[in-house]
């Protein structure tokens, strides 16, 4: 927070500190509004995730294992987070205690790298399920490992915070008033070390960034891949014949399906063996984890590629027997199937694109924050030169990144549909 306390000068020549401290306060009230709301609804959308996923929706764990875990890191980061903040608009010059100064900002700081790593994990077992589904998977251990890993890097990385963050006494020009804030040392002994910790953490953050926008694109690459090779082969398989059929008016533009055609034989053929695939899968014949439970999108991504080469035979040949036909009806079908696919890729894919967006919801709010660090890095009295007039909002964009933690919980209600309909029936017996 701001070091300022020169500012609002002309209404505070004659106030002691407890004064001061009032009007600054009021000053940044509707920032400490803004952080009320974001905890209570962080708070009870958290809770409602983590006791949902725990105790009413138990299928697919494999997709859904890691939703809980983030939405307690989201919980903490968000309780944490907000109260620290709170009690620093509400104690700008009287934070008198430097235990608990220094205890606030390490749960702060361990909080919030605890989320932010914990979405980089998710993006890898994504990336390993979508991109990489015959390849070694993320067994129950090894998210256990992760988890473990996630903890003590987090731990480990905001202990730097205790030596650098305390309370410090701040000094009005104007008043001649002395009051303590909690905030960051300005001694010279410190001000290297400072810099070195300033910047790993903006290297941690850089490298966060990248390999969820990296690993993500590959995702996003191999879905389109998947769905672009389905609507290949449906609309080969899906063109009608030129020959109207008997049960449609001639500007009806409904076709009989009385008549099965070679291209319906061959698409028939392949989805049913597909849909038997699916039907008598069973997890010990598959070619993953032992703990794996998949989605309908990489465990389908998985049986179509063990079938893309026969499916690829039949296509060549539905092909030849469709270029006797006419262009002006194949286009219609085209048309058909490839929206039938755009409508379920989204449902076929949710897990992917949920956290996709979570991941770059926190990339939009955490970017504001990275700014200010590097500005802050570059000038140590970035916040004590700030015109009173940017003070209220360059602290909104600052605290952003907790607007991440707070909307993960609509962000599940609006993928999952078994999460929604679990909260109508809560809903429905208060």
């Amino acid at each position: 927070m701001a070091n300022s306390t020169n500012g609002l000068d002309g209404a505070m020549m004659t106030f002691d500190a407890s004064q001061l401290n009032s009007v600054l306060a009021e000053y940044l009230l509707p920032n400490t509004v803004v952080l009320f709301i974001y905890m209570v609804v962080g708070l009870l959308g958290n809770i409602t995730v983590i006791l949902m996923y725990t105790y009413r929706i138990k299928a697919n764990k494999d997709d859904r294992f890691f939703i809980p875990f983030l939405a307690f890191f989201d919980l903490l980061a968000c309780t944490i987070g907000c109260t620290f903040a709170i009690s620093l608009n509400l104690l700008p010059i009287q934070f008198m205690s430097d235990v608990k100064c220094k205890v606030l900002w390490y749960l702060n700081m361990c909080t919030t790298l605890n989320a932010t790593l914990m979405l980089i994990v998710i993006a890898v077992q994504r990336y390993l399920k979508v991109c990489r589904p015959f390849g070694a998977q993320m067994t129950l251990r090894k998210k256990h490992i992760a988890l473990a890993v996630v903890l003590l890097t987090s731990s480990v990385t905001a202990v730097p915070a205790t030596f650098f963050y305390g309370e410090i006494e701040v000094v009005n020009r104007q008043t001649n008033v002395t009051g303590f804030r909690c905030g960051r040392y300005n001694s010279d002994q410190l001000s290297s070390y400072l810099s070195a910790f300033n910047i790993v953490l903006l290297l941690m953050a850089i490298f966060g960034i990248s390999s969820i926008t990296f690993l993500y694109i590959q995702v996003g690459r191999s879905i389109y891949r998947q769905v672009n090779f389905r609507q290949r082969f449906r609309s080969s398989a899906a063109v009608p014949t030129d020959k109207k059929p008997e049960s449609s008016t001639p500007d009806s533009g409904v076709e009989s399906d009385s008549n099965p055609k070679v291209s319906d034989v061959f698409y028939d053929a392949n989805r049913r063996e597909v849909d038997d695939a699916l039907k008598n899968d069973k997890p010990d014949d598959r070619k993953y984890s032992k703990d794996s439970m998949f989605s309908d999108d990489e465990h389908e991504i998985a049986l179509n590629n063990s079938l893309k080469k026969k499916n690829m035979d039949n296509q060549n040949r539905e092909i030849d027997a469709n270029r006797h036909r006419g262009n002006r009806k194949r286009k219609g079908s085209i048309f058909r199937v490839k929206g039938m696919d755009f409508n379920t890729c989204i449902r076929q894919y949710k897990y992917s694109f949920l956290f996709m967006v979570i991941s770059s919801v926190f990339i939009l709010s955490f970017t504001p924050r990275m700014v200010i660090m590097i500005l802050e890095a570059m000038d140590k009295d970035f916040w004590d030169n700030l015109p009173d007039s940017y003070i209220r909002l360059c602290l909104f964009f600052y605290r952003l990144y907790i607007l991440n933690n707070v909307i993960n919980p609509f962000l599940y209600a609006a993928f999952d549909v078994r999460f929604r309909q679990e909260i109508k029936k809560l809903c429905q017996r208060s």
